[in-house]
């Protein structure tokens, strides 16, 4: 009988981020037997540092086995979610869609697990916390209508779907994707709101750039709430996310002000001046929280990433395959 579970882990140049994922996973309580699938680019690769850090409390937490697939060239995100599926246990129930910038919420595994043996096909969390880390802005994800935004967070996949799923070459929308082989499946779907709240964060996600403006505006599906960081994680994790606004990658070619803010927002601080993405002191200025000091200008900027060799923990034939 199919006993365990499987986490599926992309990462893409997620260096400054991933911990959290990490933090999430050796977290959770009454979890059960489950397995970690670390997909990651070798370029900024960051994945088997952590693993290191945190293999202890991962097994505490429940993981058995780790296997670690490594690319030498960039891959799409469904590519790596169905070479997850290909390479997980043959005794699994379902996959799990862990995202590298997700504090999962401490019984997410525990939830999905009573799921899928209890024969679902999906299992995601209808609301969860977002964080614009650019700014510190909190906001609700929510997404309990259906009717518009079917997919939530948290989401899994049970191991029959997910093993059926065909690589159609899309970048995004890859979520609403593998949902559509679970309506095709006509398979049982459960949408629940945790105890305490899954924390998404917006500032390393390379696929879904806008989605800082829908939170600022608490544009549907994100809503306005009353949650601070310290309700969802430790304050040392609260502190160490909010540190990370000078880290956020930013574009090759960007525009940047400088602002005076005239009222406290987020991170900021009324009466200081602080050195923002233009996007963000138009927002600011938009909103009356600040003002502009001087014109805007345009930047040069690169991002450099070190390029290193991992000394693999567990070699795959997915793995094998790529070098």
């Amino acid at each position: 009988m199919p006993d365990k579970l499987s986490v599926a882990l992309p990462i893409y140049q997620m260096q400054p981020i991933a911990w959290l994922a990490f933090e999430g996973l050796a977290n959770q309580v009454d979890a059960g037997d489950w397995e970690l699938i670390i997909l990651e680019e070798v370029e900024g690769s960051c994945g088997e540092e952590l693993l290191e850090l945190y293999k202890d409390r991962l097994m505490v937490a429940g993981c058995r086995q780790v296997t670690y697939v490594r690319y030498h060239e960039h891959v799409r995100l469904l590519q790596k979610w169905i070479e997850a599926a290909e390479v997980m246990s043959v005794n699994s129930l379902g996959m799990l869609l862990q995202a590298g910038d997700v504090y999962s919420q401490k019984d997410r595994l525990r939830i999905t697990r009573q799921c899928f043996e209890n024969g679902y096909g999906w299992v995601q969390e209808n609301k969860s916390i977002f964080i614009n880390l650019d700014t510190g802005k909190l906001a609700l994800l929510d997404v309990s209508g259906g009717e518009i935004f079917k997919t939530g967070d948290g989401m899994a996949i049970s191991a029959d779907i997910i093993r059926k799923v065909k690589d159609n070459g899309i970048i995004k929308g890859v979520d609403h994707y593998l949902f559509t082989y679970v309506e095709a499946e006509n398979a049982k779907i459960y949408s629940y709101i945790p105890d305490v709240l899954t924390l998404n964060t917006h500032g390393f996600n390379h696929l879904s750039k806008s989605r800082g403006v829908l939170i600022e505006f608490n544009k549907p599906p994100f809503y306005g709430t009353s949650l601070k960081l310290e309700d969802l994680v430790s304050n040392e994790i609260a502190e160490k996310l909010l540190d990370l606004r000078n880290e956020i990658p930013l574009p090759i070619n960007f525009k940047e002000m400088k602002v005076r803010m005239l009222t406290n927002r987020g991170i900021y601080r009324k009466g200081e001046i602080y050195k923002v993405e233009e996007a963000v002191g138009r927002l600011f200025i938009l909103e009356q929280s600040a003002e502009m000091v001087e014109e805007v200008k345009v930047k040069e900027e690169k991002q450099v990433y070190e390029t290193k060799e991992l000394k693999v923990h567990r070699k795959t034939k997915a793995a094998t395959a790529k070098k």
